[in-house]
């Protein structure tokens, strides 16, 4: 999670707490299978305390003290980590919009394109993108080439890049998993540790 003064910023995916012994998921997390507590949205986290006692944590998409913005005008360079919802697929791309780059919400959002080559880093030519990605999905992609004047092209070749946030086609929430355990095609990120 990154702060912003005195307050957490969470993005869609994110682990808030590995475990929910003693606390309530409030509106803007789940629990997924594994019992850790993830955030739904990009906002603030808010850690409530309940009449009974019980912790409730929340993610808050609100304005932070002060009216300052948490979004930024950023400039996006080859090798930076973005996070980007898939708009469009076609057979041979994702078109996706960029949300937020190296953990920083932007003001004006980008367009960025995931290539069928930039998906993984082996068998490339028997991808069929639209069981990779869906509409919808969020995605961590590294920034690979700045493209043309109207979009940037990402890759998700990496293990821990791919499908962070995403539903199956019943609708229920989707975490990242080891490949041994997708029950899907897609491309999920590795879920990696951040030290601070």
């Amino acid at each position: 999670m990154s702060s912003f003064g005195d307050m957490q910023i969470a993005l869609p995916g994110e682990i808030l707490r590995e475990s929910i012994d003693g606390l309530l998921a409030g509106s803007g997390t789940y629990v997924c299978e594994g019992g850790s507590l993830r955030s739904a949205l990009a906002g603030y986290v808010v850690e409530e305390t309940m009449e009974d006692g019980i912790m409730r944590v929340c993610v808050a998409v609100r304005q932070p003290a002060g009216g300052e913005s948490v979004a930024a005008d950023v400039a996006i360079a080859v090798g930076d980590i973005v996070l980007c919802r898939c708009a469009k697929i076609m057979a041979n791309q994702v078109v996706c919009e960029i949300l937020a780059c190296n953990d920083t919400q932007l003001r004006t959002k980008a367009k960025g394109v995931v290539r069928r080559e930039d998906v993984q880093p082996t068998e490339t030519d028997q991808l069929v993108m639209a069981d990779c990605y869906r509409p919808g999905d969020i995605l961590r992609a590294q920034v690979i080439s700045l493209g043309d004047k109207n979009q940037y092209f990402l890759s998700t070749a990496a293990p821990e890049l791919g499908c962070r946030f995403a539903r199956t086609k019943q609708g229920t929430y989707m975490a990242p998993a080891a490949a041994a355990q997708q029950q899907e095609p897609r491309k999920a990120a590795v879920a990696v540790a951040t030290f601070e």
